[in-house]
């Protein structure tokens, strides 16, 4: 096996042990804590500049810890792709 496709062989791996996390465990996470903090901006004055704020950047920090996770799913699988077409070919 070449360094291309243990490096491959690895992504995938990854991929595959992210989706698994992220389906078994985050989606409750996800759900609940979008919940949660559509709560809180409900509840939040709008005179309340800075709780405002605060909620803002939780619901960033979500978001981006959800397009992290789905990120490396979706490089695991165009690396299934990609070692997918090179064993056909050889």
């Amino acid at each position: 096996m070449t360094e291309r496709q243990d490096r491959l062989e690895t992504e995938i791996h990854g991929a595959k042990q992210a989706k698994q996390l992220k389906s078994q465990l985050l989606n409750d996470f996800f759900e609940e804590k979008d919940a949660q903090l559509w709560d809180a901006f409900k509840r939040v004055p709008v005179r309340d500049r800075d709780a405002l704020i605060e909620v803002h950047h939780a619901v960033i920090a979500l978001d981006a810890l959800r397009s992290e996770l789905q990120a490396f799913e979706d490089s695991g699988k165009l690396a299934q792709a990609e070692l997918d077409s090179r064993n056909q070919e050889g």
